[in-house]
């Protein structure tokens, strides 16, 4: 009886740690997807193209200001279409 209480508590530990780990994973995604190598091997910022969804680094991002707010885009078409 002991045998299997210990083996039912070791399961839902082992549970919950890969959980744990799934949830870091994701998180750990997110951060790496918006982070990328820019100029002389640094890390650069990167935003998301609000039309097409894809990310830029900030520094080739196409920049467009309406109504006070500056949006980031990946190229002159997602600008323009936004627009």
């Amino acid at each position: 009886m002991i045998v299997i209480l210990r083996l039912i508590i070791v399961l839902i530990i082992l549970w919950l740690a890969l959980g744990f780990l799934k949830n870091m994973a994701v998180k750990l995604r997110e951060i790496l997807k918006k982070r990328a190598y820019g100029k002389g091997g640094q890390i650069a910022d990167m935003v998301k193209d609000p039309v097409c969804g894809s990310y830029v680094a900030v520094e080739h991002a196409v920049r467009v200001t309406k109504d006070g707010v500056e949006y980031y885009f990946c190229s002159k078409e997602c600008s323009e279409k936004y627009l």
